[in-house]
């Protein structure tokens, strides 16, 4: 009996513990329910904050081995600029020229004209360029055409690729002389190059060989330490020491002796002999037969003269029959001949005014030409001598164009080109 009121007793409070836990299943869910709809409400009792020191902490930023390495190079950099700086601050307010006491500031000036020294010296020495480049062009033209070219542009292409121009853009001064035997540059030098030369100049074939020799020359010179005076000019060489009317130049084509004016002893001077077509070397010789001078005939129009055999005689390709004679020197003298048909019956001083061909000729002085002793008008332009002449069937004239420096080293050999002048069926 008393195991089962104890039986009994055991259910009972079981039975209790299940109806509070399920009373106490049913408040929660009912509080919960209720909650949505109200606010929470705490107390300031209710809340407590925890330590800062015991809140998680985020780690510090730390620097990358390469950020550190270019840092510490920005600040080396930025160092060392600041000590140069102060460096030549220092230099600038201290330092003077030893020279000259002048401050440093004022060599900077002398550097900059130095250096504009320099740039400007180019100027010249573009033109010597720009002539050399033009010289081997007309040189291969002259060796095909047998002349040289009236304009620059007829070197293109087959002679000169490309046209060189002055510094300013324009194109240099040119121009055919001798009826193409020769050529002539005009240009303008500032003394950039060499100080003694300023102003205009002009070049020939021959002019031009002979200012390449004097730069040459005075390049030597200056290297060497040793300055001596320049060469002479080649007027110097024009003289006549023994008065026999043979220049120095004469003299060496006609191995005559230059200090000797009777070379042959026949009583004649050499000059003399030479105009009148005799050998000055060889008693009672003739010119023609002593093998220094040769004969050139013109086969269509049937004249012939004497001319020295060392230079160069040629007919140019022109509509003219220009003969050239060229001397073969470096002095600059040539010798032109040309001859046309007098289709219009042109009186001697309507050809002397007609400037087709030559200058017009207003201030003559009359002489002869060759053995027919045709009456012929002379004139002197600019050192050049202008000759021209009438026949019933031709107008011929006749030049002798002049170096650089206007002296003429052959007069006794131009004449003789004259006197030995003749019409083979005329």
């Amino acid at each position: 009996m008393f195991s089962d009121q104890k039986e009994n007793n055991a259910q009972d409070i079981n039975a209790e513990r299940d109806t509070q836990k399920m009373s106490n299943e049913i408040n929660t869910i009912v509080n919960q329910e209720i909650g949505k709809d109200k606010p929470l409400e705490l107390s300031e009792d209710s809340v407590h904050v925890m330590p800062a020191k015991f809140l998680p902490q985020s780690p510090k930023k730390q620097l990358s081995s390469k950020q550190k390495i270019i840092f510490v190079s920005i600040v080396f950099v930025l160092f060392l600029g600041f000590v140069i700086a102060a460096m030549l601050w220092w230099a600038s307010s201290s330092v003077t020229s030893p020279t000259t006491n002048i401050p440093a500031a004022n060599n900077t000036e002398n550097n900059t004209e130095n250096n504009t020294e320099q740039i400007e010296a180019k100027n010249d020495q573009k033109i010597l360029d720009d002539i050399n480049v033009f010289k081997t062009a007309l040189d291969k033209y002259f060796q095909f055409e047998q002349k040289y070219p009236v304009y620059l542009g007829d070197l293109q292409p087959k002679y000169l690729t490309n046209m060189p121009l002055q510094k300013d853009g324009s194109a240099y001064i040119y121009a055919a002389i001798s009826s193409g035997a020769n050529f002539k540059f005009t240009v303008q030098f500032d003394g950039s190059v060499d100080k003694n030369k300023v102003g205009t100049y002009q070049f020939t074939k021959a002019g031009w060989a002979v200012y390449q020799a004097e730069v040459e020359s005075e390049n030597n010179n200056n290297a060497n330490n040793n300055p001596v005076a320049p060469p002479p000019p080649p007027a110097n060489d024009n003289t006549d020491a023994d008065k026999d009317n043979l220049t120095r130049e004469e003299e060496g084509l006609f191995g005559t002796n230059i200090n000797d004016s009777d070379t042959d002893n026949d009583g004649y001077q050499d000059g003399t002999e030479v105009l009148n077509l005799y050998n000055p070397s060889v008693s009672s010789g003739a010119l023609s037969d002593a093998g220094i001078v040769t004969i050139f005939t013109n086969n269509e129009f049937k004249y012939r003269f004497l001319y020295p055999s060392a230079w160069v005689a040629d007919i140019l390709t022109d509509v003219n029959h220009t003969v050239a004679i060229s001397t073969d020197t470096e002095l600059g003298d040539n010798f032109s001949l040309i001859m046309v048909n007098n289709t219009d019956n042109a009186s001697l001083s309507a050809w002397a005014n007609d400037s087709g061909l030559h200058p017009k000729l207003d201030n003559t002085t009359t002489v002869t030409l060759g053995k027919s002793k045709i009456p012929t008008l002379k004139q002197e332009i600019d050192g050049d001598l202008w000759l021209v002449a009438v026949t019933a069937s031709h107008k011929i004239v006749i030049r002798y164009d002049v170096n650089d420096q206007a002296e003429r080293y052959f007069n006794t050999i131009f004449q003789m080109m004259l006197n030995s002048f003749e019409f083979i069926n005329e």
